[in-house]
């Protein structure tokens, strides 16, 4: 038995460009089709910032418990800063 090569293995329509990845060789590196839309932005904050905040001890505990459960039930947002991003966006709406 002989093995086949990756380029072998591929059925079906692959172009140029697919078949050049799998043997390879160096993509041409194409920029980015759309920008991050940074209207009433700082800046200086374009992108996700760090921000270091200190919460009481049961608002954490909570929070990590919460994003848990998110987590092993499926869903979305359960991430801690995906939550707490959701929150703080919902408290800044309302202040406005």
């Amino acid at each position: 038995m002989t093995r086949r090569s990756l380029e072998d293995g591929l059925t079906g329509n692959f172009d140029e460009q697919a078949r050049s990845f799998v043997r390879g060789e160096e993509q041409s590196a194409e920029p980015p089709t759309t920008k991050p839309d940074t209207n009433g932005v700082l800046p200086q904050m374009v992108g996700r910032k760090s921000l270091t905040i200190k919460l009481h001890p049961q608002i954490a505990s909570d929070l990590k418990r919460l994003s848990l459960e998110r987590q092993l039930n499926g869903l979305d947002p359960h991430t801690m800063q995906d939550m707490a991003e959701e929150a703080i966006t919902a408290w800044l709406r309302k202040q406005s």
